[in-house]
């Protein structure tokens, strides 16, 4: 145990030493809390953004309709201080002492205090559907009913208006509405907007109340109003300064912190906001305005008892938080343990195997791990010939397939990764309420998997492909590294595959996923909520996370349309009827739905004509549970598909183990690693001092003989 720690630390300790010299040596006061947010934030504009560090600073500057709980991550109130749900159609009532700030003074227009408005959130949304914003997570909103049919408007528009500027403006690259003509600017304004109003039914009913109607129900959308891609924006600010509206001079917020200082490449610094509507006597005020505690909805007592253990924002909150951006593992544990860093969200694998056997022997307060929503895979790009060509793509089915089977799941988990991950035979993550974690692939045996993998890449070979040298991407990251390089050895091993390992800067790899400049790419997902949706739905043909380019118009179907409007496909007998036939259409039913056996007994085609019978025979009452029953049954058929088709190769389904001292507060494990800085507090309000080798006696005393060579 600590077997590795000596060669790990004695081969950090110059990264360190340069580390504390850039930052340490300033004169700049210490934060309350910093954390390593791991890499360098690419944006922190919510229509853009869609990586978990982006996310992690924008959960501190922005906030959106409702917020997370710190511990259930249930959906709370924030900007809406209520709200009222009737059918499919959800009433926000928003708060009148939420405003936008700028450097740290609410930020005004015409000597007014620019409030958080209805209109800012309707704006914010109808941006994702703007080409010029390069949105990443549109898709989300098009559960609310009106949003395709804009996209697809918006964009018509867009690609009319550029071919005439390339025409008559030979010599104006039209990249966004600012570089356009005044009057054509204007009435680009106008068309999207009165667009929206016209298609989409989100509505601002006045300035402090917003309504949004769904197309079906989704039991996950107060969720999704706490996820940052549905945070407001301030319309002038953007429409002033473009995409450079996030930076540190222009951006404007409204969350708990302001953004002071971002030293790219380094970290970021920000302060907590002044104005933010939580006082210190809000708790009080709220209680006296809802009256009886007994008659609290739900939302309304997370948020009481919030403000009751921890107490307010502004009363108890840490003034100065830091984000740093260090990807080197060792160089962020050393931080960690003097007293430098109060956060870290990865440790080096060799210390996280040796801590986890240990937690018996040596009580850890410090170390925190859980299993994660979230899945470790590789992504293939469908558009190489070798991964696609010949018999109508099935050679490039079974050679994506062998490569599937041809990865040792376990061997990774106990060599590489050592964080107690779960083997992935399958994408959805295991943990959503009702839905199936049975295994997709695999025959639960490694060595008959690679015997069907040589099996497979012979039949290729036989049919006269020559399979060229596979380049794998991945971002800089030492886990990602080793990783590779293990299966690169099992391909290259067992299936005489070449491998070429290439590794890139963070926003280069985005860059380059994004734009398709990739063979096989590593991969991660973070389910946005607890439900399948998030997973499947990015594979659907248009999705601009569909990086693999994946094309099935059966799958589709399934995940954007039945499962998006459910309701209306079970309707009738022939709506039931004709969805049936649709899905078991697909050339692969036989031999995957019709032979899938579930935990029951049953096979997922049985289990789904059941269902559907069923859902006639029941009372109105009961029809909307059946209905997502059998919504949860067609998302397993989708991912039936996915992993017939194997466009990706899950590897593991994550666990997070993470550092942090007993003493912060506001702060719990859970399956997102979601931790809003907002909540967090340091017990006794004052943050311990000095280092914590003590909390990990034999990592001290491989410290100590460090000390003596």
């Amino acid at each position: 145990m600590y077997r590795n720690l000596l060669t790990i630390l004695l081969g950090c300790l110059i990264c360190i030493s340069a580390f504390l010299a850039t930052f340490g040596g300033s004169s700049r006061q210490r934060a309350d809390y910093i954390w390593n947010n791991q890499t360098e934030p690419q944006t922190l504009d919510p229509g853009v953004i869609s990586g978990e560090p982006e996310g992690a600073i924008v959960h501190a500057v922005l906030e959106g309709l409702t917020s997370y709980h710190w511990v259930s991550l249930e959906p709370m109130p924030a900007v809406a201080k209520s709200w009222e749900i009737e059918g499919l159609t959800y009433t926000f009532h928003l708060r009148d002492d939420s405003y936008w700030v700028r450097g740290g003074e609410v930020f005004q227009v015409d000597g007014q205090k620019r409030r958080v408005t209805a209109h800012d959130f309707s704006y914010a949304w109808r941006r994702h559907f703007f080409p010029e914003t390069g949105s990443e997570y549109n898709y989300l909103l098009h559960l609310i009913e009106g949003t395709q049919e804009y996209q697809e408007a918006v964009g018509r528009h867009w690609s009319g208006l550029v071919a005439r500027y390339g025409r008559d403006h030979p010599n104006v690259a039209v990249v966004d509405p600012r570089s356009l003509e005044t009057a054509d600017r204007e009435a680009l304004e106008r068309f999207r907007d009165e667009e929206w109003r016209r298609r989409v039914r989100v509505q601002a009913i006045d300035d402090l109340t917003l309504e949004v109607t769904l197309k079906s129900p989704a039991p996950y959308f107060l969720d999704l109003t706490a996820f940052p891609p549905l945070y407001p924006v301030p319309r002038e600010v953007v429409e002033e300064h473009g995409r450079e509206w996030v930076l540190p001079d222009n951006i404007v917020t409204n969350g708990p912190f302001v953004l002071e200082e971002w030293r790219f490449n380094s970290f970021l610094r920000m302060r907590k906001n002044r104005h933010y509507w939580e006082t210190t006597s809000y708790a009080a005020q709220r209680l006296s305005k809802l009256g009886s505690i007994d008659h609290l909805r739900a939302e309304e007592r997370r948020e009481l008892d919030y403000f009751q253990s921890l107490g307010s924002f502004l009363e108890r909150g840490l003034n100065v938080i830091d984000a740093f951006g260090i990807e080197e593992q060792n160089t962020s544990l050393n931080l960690y343990l003097n007293d430098d860093i109060d956060r870290i969200k990865e440790l080096p694998p060799e210390v996280t195997g040796d801590l986890l056997e240990a937690r018996d022997e040596f009580p850890m307060p410090h170390l925190h791990h859980n299993t994660s929503n979230a899945v470790y895979y590789y992504v293939i790009n469908l558009e190489l010939p070798v991964f696609s060509k010949g018999e109508s793509g099935e050679l490039g089915r079974k050679l994506r397939r062998a490569l599937a089977l041809c990865v040792d799941r376990q061997g990774i988990i106990d060599v590489v990764t050592r964080g107690h991950q779960k083997p992935a035979y399958r994408f959805v993550p295991p943990g959503i309420a009702g839905y199936s974690d049975t295994p997709l692939f695999s025959s639960g045996d490694f060595q008959q998997d690679v015997v069907e993998a040589k099996r497979l890449v012979a039949q290729v070979r036989a049919a006269g492909v020559k399979i060229p040298r596979i380049k794998v991407l991945y971002n800089t990251h030492e886990s990602h590294a080793k990783i590779a390089a293990f299966v690169q050895g099992l391909w290259k091993r067992h299936l005489d595959i070449e491998i070429e390992l290439t590794n890139q800067e963070w926003g280069v790899y985005l860059d380059a996923k994004r734009s398709g400049q990739f063979e096989v790419a590593r991969m991660a997902w973070i389910g946005d909520y607890a439900d399948p949706n998030t997973f499947l739905d990015m594979l659907s043909e248009g999705n601009p996370n569909n990086d693999s380019r994946y094309e099935n118009p059966v799958y589709d179907r399934v995940v954007s349309k039945y499962c998006g409007y459910i309701l209306e496909h079970l309707k009738t007998e022939n709506t039931r009827k004709a969805l049936l036939q649709d899905v078991s259409s697909w050339h692969a039913y036989d031999e995957t739905v019709k032979t899938r056996v579930r935990p029951d007994g049953r096979t997922l085609d049985q289990t789904l004509r059941e269902a559907i019978e069923s859902y006639s025979s029941v009372g109105d009452n009961q029809k909307l549970d059946r209905a997502f029953g059998v919504r949860l049954l067609l998302f397993e058929v989708a991912e039936e598909m996915l992993m017939y088709d194997m466009p990706l190769i899950p590897f593991y389904f994550y666990t997070r183990t993470q550092l942090w001292p007993p003493e912060l507060e506001g702060i719990a494990t859970n399956a997102r690693a979601i931790h809003p800085p907002k909540y967090l507090r340091w017990r006794d309000g004052e943050r311990p001092t000095g280092t914590r080798y003590g909390s990990f006696p034999r990592l001290r005393a491989q410290l100590k003989t460090i000390e003596k060579k």
